[in-house]
Order: structure tokens, then C-alpha cells, then sequence
């Protein structure tokens, strides 16, 4: 089997490995919450940082207008309010696998090789 060819199998398949990995473990872990993104803003964490945890994380927030104003009046940036308000409930949003895998090498055509085969004439005696 062609070098290139045999690399790119065992990278599709360890991607799609991780992908399932981290479907079944992603549901196991609590769920991000205004009360958790508040004691961040509060421990001065920056806002950056906060919008990155949000993307991978399971998320519930309470994105009321009363409530944005609140975690508004609290400190909390408009661009973490924003990461807030565009995160999907439950599991964060995932590319599809085939987007994230791309072959750069082209696969050669190549003709199929002939071996041959010889019968094996040893027999064990018991």
C-alpha cells in the first residue's frame, strides 16, 4: 500500500476517533452558566478568554434582556454577552468531519503489482 495512501487513512480515522471521543466525554461535563461566566469576569479573566471557554463548552444561559443587563451592569463585555446570546444550548457547535480533513497529495494511479505464490510442501509430522 502507497505510503501517502496508508498516512492519510490513519489521519482520517484518528480524527474521526477524536470526533467521537469527544462527542461522548463533551456530554459528561457540566454546563457553562451566567453564574460561572460572572465569577470569571470577576476573577479578571479576559474577555477573549471567556469567548474561547464558551465555543468548547456546554452552555445554559439565561440571555433574558434583564438578565444581559445585569451580567452588563456587572462587568461582563458586550463581547462576551455576544458569545453568550450566539452559543447553541447543550454541546457546542461542530464542523463537519469532512470540512476539517483535506488531502494535499494526489493519490498515483498505479498498476497492480504480480506476485507470485508458492505452494508450501513442509507438512508437520506429530
Amino acid at each position: 500500500m502507497n505510503f501517502t495512501r496508508l498516512r492519510n487513512a490513519i489521519v482520517v480515522c484518528l480524527l474521526c476517533v477524536s470526533f467521537a471521543t469527544s462527542q461522548s466525554t463533551n456530554e459528561n461535563r457540566p454546563r457553562l452558566t451566567n453564574k460561572e461566566v460572572l465569577e470569571l469576569v470577576k476573577a479578571e479573566v479576559s474577555a477573549e478568554v471567556i469567548v474561547a471557554k464558551i465555543k468548547v463548552s456546554r452552555c445554559n444561559f439565561d440571555t433574558d434582556p434583564t438578565v444581559l443587563s445585569e451580567l452588563k451592569r456587572n462587568g461582563v463585555s458586550n463581547e462576551v454577552l455576544k458569545a453568550m446570546i450566539e452559543a447553541p444550548y447543550g454541546s457546542p457547535k461542530v464542523e463537519k468531519l469532512a470540512e476539517k480533513v483535506t488531502v494535499t497529495e494526489s493519490i498515483p494511479k498505479s498498476e497492480p503489482e504480480v506476485v507470485e505464490a508458492r505452494a508450501k510442501t513442509d507438512r508437520w509430522h506429530v
